[in-house]
């Protein structure tokens, strides 16, 4: 029995296939999406030329299009503007109802079991389940689950329409790029034909020139061949070709000719089997060479150093050979121990000599030595040979010297000279001054610090033990003052005899240039000791030694105002005071040392070089000067400072009165008297009244303020009596005679 939903679907299917059997493709206009809904219709369109030609084609209806212009499409254009916006609206629109439409669509396929597009999906097997179902007829199961069935069906069919429009672009897409590859590879199969067809048509027009390419190719292939095989032939020779060489002392060539044949090897009859031996006949020629050359060098030399003769030629073929072969190193150190070998020789020759004489004797053999040495460069490269060499003779000459211990010979001075010479002469013509040098300076070193540390030591111990007394000079120290003074003048070269003036055997005081000097032993030893160091700085012209001289001058000074000024002389020796004339035989010696601080400069500039250490050792000298002054300055104010003190404790006890002369001026013309006795003993006349003056200004001063204290008029009787007495008194002492009351 047919249900109303049966009929429904009978009456629809008969109404669509009524519209198919009714379509015609004369009668429908075509448009462009009619693809996407109809496939059949792509597969058939009529444009298409791969169409049976017994389809009808549809009409195209023929249009005449009259001219346009710009103008006429102004109102189309302001529509569009309008329409465009309209149009963005509608497809906001239109894109979210397809979206809710293709929701709707996706929730409606959920909707349908799985199990019915499963391969094994059984309709029998449905109905059963149907009628099993709890409906009251089976009937009305069977309508419900056919109607079910019915509408799975629909849904299925409408998203298979909407998945195949969905990728109809893409297949148009495919079909069309199909086409064009078709024609593409048609052409390509034509171009390739029409090349085929060229390049056969140039190959036969070419083929006799690359014939005649290839004829010559042969040609130099083969004269390679040949070559090669004249290359191997002579390579095969070449070890009798070195042995030739090397027998007829061609070293060069020979070095050569193996370094031609490795590069031979190398480069151009590498992988030969038959010269792989090769290398290592090469290598035995060239170590043998080598050995040749450092015999043959060394021989050279040895006849050089031994016959003082030598072929120039030869010599210099060889040192080129040694230099390309790089053995310069090996061949230096050969030639050394000729050079050590033949030095020894040399310096046993005068061992029975002693002291300068054998020096002297050594050191001529081994100049002359290095300048054979020299005699035999040729090549640049050998230049180091001569720098070597001196240093290797001087450590022969420096271990003779040690075994010697030349340092404690009496004749040191003389000998450090003729070394430092020896030094200089090396560094002049050999460009270096060797080992010995820095040996010299350690020596020389030190033997100034001995030397000054003798000297300080003994002067600390003289100074200790000074009695503070006018000393007798000898005529040797009288000497020694003299040759300082003529050293610091310039009248005193090494090797001249400055002319003496005569001198008695014994004075009482020292002379220089006719002014006398009463002073101490220990200034005296003073001087003598200036002369050591000058004598020593002439031979040892070294700045440390000026440093050294100053330091013993800061040491006399110091000691001197030590023992002195500062009383220690009472401590040291036992002396009961110091007197004014302690104190001025003290400034006279000071000022003894001081006459010869500038010829000791004179004789320290014309020695040393003009250099830093120089100047700061003579700046060092100014300083020591300077505090000679200054500690004479300070003697003098003693001695002012004693009478002052003595004239204050008496002159304030003075009063006007009788009897006349007063004891005050008594006591202080007696003190006056002896120390004006006194001080004429040590002191030169001049010294003497300019010392006696100023007590005597310091007295009438402090007199002066005495008689205004007391409120006596310098018209008393009294008070003229007792300065009469004493300027009398006063005028007495010799150098006095013109004095007056200040």
């Amino acid at each position: 029995m047919m249900t109303p939903v049966d009929d429904r679907r009978r009456r629809s299917s008969a109404s669509s296939v009524q519209s198919t059997i009714s379509y015609s493709d004369k009668e429908r206009r075509w448009g462009v999406l009619d693809a996407r809904v109809c496939l059949p219709a792509v597969l058939n369109d009529p444009r298409k030329s791969s169409r049976y030609a017994n389809e009808p084609v549809p009409e195209i209806p023929a249009s005449t299009l009259r001219e346009v212009r710009i103008s006429d499409f102004d109102g189309y254009l302001r529509k569009l503007k309008n329409r465009n916006q309209e149009s963005q609206v509608r497809q906001v629109d239109r894109e979210s109802s397809n979206q809710s439409f293709q929701n709707r669509q996706s929730q409606s396929s959920s909707k349908i079991p799985s199990r019915f597009y499963q391969n094994d999906f059984d309709t029998k097997k449905e109905i059963q389940f149907s009628l099993s179902s709890g409906k009251e007829t089976k009937l009305e199961n069977i309508s419900v689950h056919d109607a079910q069935l019915k509408h799975w069906l629909d849904l299925t069919e409408v998203e298979l329409s909407r998945r195949l429009s969905s990728r109809a672009a893409s297949f148009l897409a495919a079909v069309s790029a199909q086409d064009t590859l078709k024609e593409l590879l048609e052409n390509a199969q034509k171009n390739a034909k029409n090349l085929r067809k060229e390049v056969k048509i140039i190959g036969e027009t070419v083929s006799g020139t690359f014939a005649a390419i290839h004829r010559n190719n042969k040609i130099a292939r083969l004269k390679e061949t040949t070559r090669l095989l004249k290359v191997i032939q002579t390579v095969q020779q070449s070890p009798a070709t070195i042995r030739l060489l090397i027998s007829t002392y061609d070293f060069s060539a020979a070095k050569e000719y193996i370094e031609t044949i490795r590069e031979v090897l190398h480069n151009e009859l590498q992988g030969i089997a038959g010269l792989k031996n090769l290398h290592g006949e090469l290598d035995n020629a060239e170590k043998q060479l080598n050995g040749i050359l450092v015999e043959e060098a060394s021989n050279i030399f040895d006849i050089l150093l031994t016959q003082e003769d030598i072929d120039g030629e030869r010599a210099k073929s060889i040192q080129e050979a040694i230099v390309c072969a790089g053995r310069l190193a090996d061949t230096t150190q050969a030639i050394h121990d000729v050079v050590e070998k033949r030095a020894d020789t040399l310096l046993s020759r005068f061992k029975d000599l002693e002291g300068v004489e054998r020096i002297e004797k050594d050191v001529e053999s081994l100049t002359k030595l290095l300048h054979l040495v020299k005699r035999g460069v040729f090549v640049d490269e050998f230049e180091v040979l001569c720098k070597s060499s001196v240093e290797v003779v001087q450590h022969r000459l420096l271990r003779i010297l040690q075994e010697k211990h030349f340092t404690q010979e009496k004749d040191f001075l003389r000998i450090l000279p003729i070394l430092y010479e020896f030094t200089n002469t090396c560094l002049r013509e050999f460009k270096t001054q060797g080992p010995l040098v820095m040996q010299l300076k350690a020596e020389t070193n030190k033997y100034l610090n001995k030397f000054h540390e003798e000297r300080r030591q003994r002067l600390a111990l003289l100074l200790d033990s000074e009695e503070w007394r006018p000393a007798e000079v000898p005529k040797e120290l009288q000497e020694a003052i003299d040759d300082v003074l003529a050293q610091g003048q310039g009248q005193r070269q090494d090797g001249d005899v400055p002319v003496k003036p005569k001198r008695p055997v014994i004075s009482s005081a020292a002379d220089i240039s006719g002014e006398k000097f009463v002073v101490i032993g220990c200034s005296l030893l003073m001087i003598k000791m200036i002369k050591e160091y000058l004598g020593c700085l002439r031979q040892l012209p070294e700045p440390s030694l000026l440093h050294k001289l100053a330091d013993l001058l800061f040491l006399f000074n110091s000691r001197c105002c030590q023992l002195v000024l500062g009383g220690g002389a009472t401590t040291t020796l036992g002396l009961r005071s110091i007197t004014t004339k302690h104190l001025a035989i003290t400034a006279r010696s000071l000022q003894l040392v001081l006459r010869v601080i500038p010829s000791v400069r004179g004789a320290a500039s014309s020695v040393l070089s003009d250099s830093n250490t120089t100047q700061v050792a003579l700046r060092q000298l100014n300083k020591v000067e300077s505090d000679f002054q200054t500690h004479i300055q300070e003697l003098w104010g003693k001695i002012s400072a004693i009478m002052d003190d003595f004239f204050a404790k008496h002159v304030q006890k003075y009063e006007v009165k009788a009897p006349v002369p007063s004891a005050t001026m008594k006591t202080v013309v007696k003190q006056l008297k002896k120390l004006s006795d006194s001080l004429q003993e040590v002191l030169q006349p001049a010294e003497h009244v300019t010392l006696i003056s100023k007590i005597h200004t310091s007295f009438t001063q402090q007199m002066d303020s005495r008689i205004k204290a007391l409120k006596t008029s310098k018209n008393d009787g009294l008070l003229l009596s007792d300065i009469s007495f004493y300027m009398s008194s006063v005028r007495k002492i010799e150098g006095m005679t013109g004095i007056d009351w200040a």
